[in-house]
């Protein structure tokens, strides 16, 4: 990443932080197209959870993020399912859709 995108992405990790869309989305109109993604993906990974929540949420939208959730949930089931784990043993998905797993179903998916 080159030193401008590095800039923009710290400048995003602390708009992200402060629950600053308009600064988030100027930060945004700042990053040339195909370095987008790239800064908000390596943003995001960077910031607390309740916080990644939020952007998802605003920026994204309620339903896209919920939808999200959905998918995320589903493939994280299927390849604990496919890794040998079983659903309400090793692993429960929250109505919300955060899983609770084991150590060992947790070290699993990192490492998938």
């Amino acid at each position: 990443m080159n030193s401008q995108n590095e800039l923009l992405k710290q400048q995003l990790i602390e708009a992200i932080s402060c629950q600053n869309l308009q600064e988030i989305q100027k930060i945004l109109t700042l990053a040339q197209l195909e370095d987008e993604a790239i800064i908000l993906k390596e943003a995001l990974v960077q910031v607390e959870y309740v916080n990644f929540v939020w952007f998802l949420q605003e920026y994204v939208g309620k339903e896209s993020y919920q939808q999200a959730v959905k998918d995320v949930s589903t493939s994280m089931t299927q390849k604990l399912v496919e890794g040998g784990f079983k659903p309400g043993v090793d692993f429960n998905l929250h109505p919300d859709g955060r899983m609770l797993a084991s150590k060992e179903a947790n070290e699993y998916l990192e490492n998938y």
